[in-house]
């Protein structure tokens, strides 16, 4: 009887260790998103989002951005991009005016999409952080956008 109890106390402990995966991976999903990371940025901030959402694997993801520009016309400037994949950082710096975003930014609401991501066979958390600076370095807008990967591979117990 205190063998079939011990396995019995085993399996609960791993049914419970596993319905706690369950639950932490389900929050970290539901985390997904878009958020404004300044909230004395220049531009008003309105909306962002992750198209899909949950990205499967090879799958392309968008980043599209609603905001208001409500400081004045912008005709140049940098925006920072920094790139946090499970801890290993990356960070480049660009012009501000391109294709996705042409200047000059004038007055009033726009909507910003990324080129579209491909989030190939990573897994994990992703983290993208946009920073867009005028030319005296005053931040426009800040943009950070969080992605947590599913993971590629089975592990078996």
């Amino acid at each position: 009887m205190d063998k079939y109890r011990n396995k019995m106390g085993i399996f609960s402990v791993f049914v419970s260790a596993f319905a706690a995966i369950l639950a932490v991976s389900s929050a970290s999903a539901a985390n997904n998103g878009v958020n404004s990371c300044n909230d004395l940025a220049l531009f008003n901030y309105k909306n962002g989002t992750l198209y899909p959402l949950y990205p499967a694997q090879n799958m392309n993801t968008t980043l599209i951005v609603d905001f208001d520009n409500i400081y004045k016309q912008i005709n140049d400037g940098t925006l920072d991009l920094q790139v946090n994949l499970n801890g290993l950082p990356y960070s480049s710096t660009e012009p501000l005016c391109s294709v996705n975003l042409p200047c000059p930014i004038e007055l009033g609401s726009h909507t910003v999409y990324s080129n579209p991501i491909n989030v190939g066979t990573m897994s994990g958390k992703l983290v993208v952080t946009l920073t867009y600076k005028d030319t005296d370095d005053s931040i426009l807008l800040c943009v950070r956008a969080l992605l947590n990967l599913p993971s590629n591979s089975l592990m078996l117990v």
